[in-house]
């Protein structure tokens, strides 16, 4: 039995065999034969706890043994003469044997790995110590490592993660500007570590993930299987521009929130105007006129004629779609588009800025978008060609395991291009330049890796 202020210290050797004699029990005789049997040796010791309440000490003893011990010793301060194990008795003869015992008794070094919640900082978290799980580009982790035997202060603990894998600390987009944050050098020699990872394969990526504590030749160890969303995308383009006396949608509408729109206040009340003017019309058209309606008809045509209508090109549309797949419902979907202004006969910018608004109106649901770029007249005598480069990104955000803690990421882009002409006579009078016309039939969907990148809006 184990006193309770003492602790109890075993320590078992190998079996021994050793040679005996037994009565035969099966013949008449009184008859002995001879039988080896095992001994299983082990050292047992009861110590009082020391007043620092360490597990080690040290004993001596002599034994007198017939054959050489199974037990590993360790030999320290041979003379030189001495190059052989020290006891090595010959067959049938006995000899003293001197044990020498030293132990301590404690706790090995080691390391956990525990995912917390990033909303919670007294979050305990799940222990994923040398485990695997999934998880979807994306999603924000913060890893909290634990260290045993534990310091007084846990927020003492310092080491090194090595994280393999694209990864970031966060991503944001406005119309202003998109900004990537990067994971802070420090950030890499803390306890506590969070980051997604924005790059991945189908059919997953495996990411071991190592913590090494400062002085302690231990690590923890744990693996995530990193994937990208399944979803398909496709584009389709036109292959037309459109000449027309149309009110042209040039971006007056959009919303100021989240779209980068300049326009003074005269402006917007115009083209709502014109908007309504159009609504009306088409409802008078679609029902019974009397003399009444046929003289509001009249007087909404010239109104809209004369304040609504002029000579512009737009492109007959490029349409995109993204359609996520099995778990990825879950997740989210968003389109950026940047523009690029190559040419232009009022300017142009020759660098690349966020489309109109971050992100781009979602506006064929539920998972779809359509761009159809276009310009108005320039005026009596003038005429305007324009060239633009577009890239559309398809993003992506995962359902997260804790609320909030995801970030978009890039999953597809497509890369297209579009222009047209516009000449004027003095009068006032404009046609359509066709030599001006660019167009990409083809448009081809990448997979992509890199996030688009803006500082400006075009």
């Amino acid at each position: 039995d184990v006193l309770i202020d003492r602790y109890l210290f075993a320590y078992k050797l190998k079996d021994i065999k050793v040679p005996g004699q037994k009565w035969d029990t099966a013949s008449d005789e009184c008859v002995r034969e001879n039988v080896e049997g095992t001994i299983s040796p082990s050292i047992t010791i009861h110590i009082k706890f020391t007043a620092d309440g360490k597990m080690k000490g040290s004993k001596r003893w002599t034994a007198k043994f017939t054959h050489t011990p199974n037990l590993t010793v360790k030999v320290n301060n041979l003379p030189k003469s001495i190059n052989k194990r020290p006891l090595s008795p010959k067959q049938d003869q006995s000899g003293n044997v001197t044990y020498s015992l030293d132990w301590e008794i404690k706790e090995p070094p080691a390391v956990q790995i525990f995912r917390v919640d990033p909303n919670d900082p007294k979050d305990a978290g799940d222990d994923i110590t040398d485990q695997d799980q999934e998880i979807d580009i994306g999603e924000k982790v913060k890893l909290k490592a634990v260290v045993f035997p534990m310091p007084k202060n846990q927020s003492e603990v310092k080491g090194r993660w090595t994280i393999p894998g694209k990864v970031l600390k966060d991503w944001k987009g406005t119309q202003l500007k998109s900004t990537r944050t990067e994971i802070p050098k420090d950030d890499y020699k803390k306890q506590e570590i969070e980051f997604f990872w924005f790059d991945a394969t189908d059919k997953g990526k495996e990411q071991k993930i190592i913590f090494k504590p400062d002085g302690r030749n231990v690590t923890g160890e744990t693996t995530f299987k990193v994937k990208r969303p399944k979803i398909y995308m496709s584009a389709a383009a036109g292959t037309l521009n459109h000449f027309h006396m149309e009110p042209m949608n040039l971006g007056i509408l959009l919303d100021e929130r989240k779209c980068c729109v300049k326009y003074d206040k005269e402006d917007k009340e115009n083209a709502e105007r014109c908007v309504e003017i159009r609504e009306d019309l088409l409802e008078l058209v679609n029902s019974p006129i009397g003399s009444m309606e046929e003289k509001l008809y009249k007087s909404l045509l010239k109104e809209y004629k004369r304040d609504c209508q002029y000579f512009g090109i737009q492109y007959e549309g490029i349409t995109f779609s993204g359609n996520p797949l099995g778990e990825s419902k879950k997740g989210e979907i968003q389109y950026v588009q940047l523009i690029k202004i190559s040419k232009d006969t009022l300017g142009s910018t020759k660098f690349w800025g966020l489309d109109g608004c971050y992100p781009y109106p979602m506006n064929i649901p539920p998972y779809g978008t359509y761009d159809a770029p276009g310009f108005g007249d320039p005026g009596p005598g003038k005429s305007r060609q324009r060239n633009l480069e577009f890239k559309m990104y398809l993003m992506y955000r995962p359902k997260p395991k804790y609320e909030n803690a995801h970030a978009w990421v890039p999953v597809y882009k497509v890369e297209w291009v579009w222009g047209g002409g516009i000449s004027c006579d003095a009068n006032g009078d404009c046609h359509h330049i066709y030599k001006a016309d660019r167009y990409t039939a083809n448009p081809e969907t990448k997979e992509q890796k890199e996030y688009p990148k803006w500082n400006n809006c075009n």
